[in-house]
């Protein structure tokens, strides 16, 4: 028995066409969807993505009194029991702070494998590679860990340009800082969409792969 669990972070499900969007391909997801268990009321214990993580990796509930911290020494996985259990497992993750600085979320697999290139991952430090910010300084969530993406991808040739608006001259927040969107104006904020809204494309092509 094969079992792949798959998980995107940050995912609005108001964004796939098997929850009513109308506007976004994302044809192989909305073919799962067609074949699966569609929950139409579901709700999540944590939002931020550690915490989440917790939830996931432990099943249980700690909202909230558990904060953005590593996987505790007296936490009991559900990768610990399926490899206890003779099943052979493997994490495959791109989100550097699970496995950075003793977090420990890859306990209990049998093996693991960290894809390079996100944000925060030092991976990239050459620092002549020239970094050109796309926004205003406060407009970046972590000047940091875009520096750290873009050196990561300095060879990058293409953004989500699919829902893009082709006469937007405007800036490119591709990765805005929290809160209200009231600091972009309405150009800035349908772009931000538009690129979102193209990577929603982008993980469905790659989830039909």
């Amino acid at each position: 028995m094969n079992v792949i669990f798959l998980m995107n972070d940050t995912f609005r499900r108001d964004h796939l066409g098997c929850y009513g969007n109308n506007w976004i391909k994302t044809p192989r997801l909305d073919e799962l969807a067609s074949q699966a268990a569609l929950f139409e009321q579901c709700s999540i214990a944590s939002y931020p993505t550690v915490p989440n993580r917790w939830d996931l990796c432990t099943g249980r509930y700690g909202f909230p009194f558990r904060g953005w911290q590593p996987l505790g020494d007296g936490n009991r996985t559900w990768a610990q029991i399926l490899s206890r259990n003779e099943f052979h497992t493997q994490m495959i993750w791109d989100t550097p702070m699970l496995g950075r600085d003793n977090y420990n979320y890859t306990r209990g697999f049998s093996s693991a494998y960290f894809v390079h290139s996100q944000k925060g991952d030092s991976w990239i430090t050459d620092p002549s590679l020239p970094i050109r910010m796309p926004s205003q300084a406060h407009k970046i969530r972590s000047m940091t860990s875009l520096e750290s993406y873009l050196r990561n991808h300095h060879d990058r040739r293409y953004d989500y340009g699919l829902y893009a608006d082709p006469d937007y001259s405007g800036e490119r927040h591709i990765y805005p800082e929290y809160g209200r969107s009231t600091y972009l104006t309405k150009a800035e904020q349908a772009d931000l969409k538009a690129l979102y809204a193209g990577n929603v494309t982008l993980v469905d092509r790659w989830m039909g792969h």
